[in-house]
C-alpha cells in the first residue's frame, strides 16, 4: 500500500459566520481521497491564521 500524495488543493470558503477558512483536498497514490476543513480561529486555539 503506497502512502504517497498524488495531488492536494486548497480552497478559501466562508465559515457559517462569514469569515474566510481553508478546505483542503487530498489523493493519495493508491486513489484514497479525503477532504478537510479549518476552522476561522473563533475558538482562539488549535485553528487557521489567515
Amino acid at each position: 500500500m503506497s502512502y504517497s500524495i498524488a495531488n492536494l488543493r486548497g480552497l478559501e470558503i466562508l465559515d457559517s459566520r462569514g469569515r474566510p477558512t481553508v478546505l483542503a483536498f487530498c489523493e493519495l497514490a493508491s486513489g484514497a481521497r479525503g477532504r478537510a476543513s479549518v476552522p476561522s480561529g473563533a475558538s482562539g486555539r488549535c485553528a487557521m491564521v489567515s
